[in-house]
């Protein structure tokens, strides 16, 4: 699987050509939704399941369904080229009003719900390899940056950093808890989680 989220009863698991949903029973709809190319991340929001995918000619979409898996639109980013075609460094998050954030070779890119796109931020933070991203509040995001051992919170908005924070080693991981902890797995032998506060770092 390439991204994993939960909500409800059900857990969403993106894969090669199609998001699969387990219940809380483990049983397994294969191909709940099925797809032209590959996962990258999956979330759900305001009763909505937002799939960032990586199609074969190298563009990179957005695909909105209703958890029924209907969908209800798709639209191309403006991640398309051919140079973004192996990173993978591609987080996808919602904020408040289902405002769509994608964070890639060092930007935060916003976008409304209907593909308009909103705002270019800058992130030199994130110019390594990420592996994680939360959203925290109404206006920020928590990046992990595994090449630069760092955790870090920005405001996707104005682009500022509000604190980083090496306590991590090694960072992969991080989910947020009730907007006041950032939890912090590392990719070491013997996996442990930092515990961060969300505020300060």
């Amino acid at each position: 699987p390439r991204s994993v989220c939960h909500h409800q009863a059900y857990t969403y698991v993106g894969c090669k050509g199609q998001v699969d949903r387990i219940d809380e029973s483990s049983r397994v709809r294969q191909g709940f939704i099925t797809l032209q190319g590959n996962v990258k991340s999956v979330r759900v929001s305001y009763d909505a399941l937002y799939v960032l995918v990586r199609q074969a000619c190298g563009t990179f979409s957005i695909q909105i369904h209703k958890l029924t898996g209907n969908l209800i639109r798709s639209f191309v980013t403006e991640a398309s080229s051919r140079s973004e075609y192996f990173r993978r460094d591609f987080k996808l998050g919602i904020l408040p009003e289902n405002i769509i954030v994608i964070a890639y070779s060092g930007q935060l890119v916003l976008y409304s719900p209907t593909g308009e796109l909103l705002s270019r931020t800058p992130c030199e933070l994130c110019t390594g390899e990420c592996i994680g991203m939360v959203i925290v509040g109404d206006d920020s995001v928590v990046l992990s940056v595994r090449d630069s051992n760092i955790v870090f919170r920005i405001d996707v908005v104005s682009g500022e950093v509000m604190w980083t924070s090496k306590h991590a080693k090694v960072p992969e991981g991080v989910v947020c808890y009730r907007n006041r902890y950032v939890l912090v797995t590392n990719c070491n032998p013997d996996t442990w989680i930092s515990i961060l506060d969300a505020d300060t770092g």
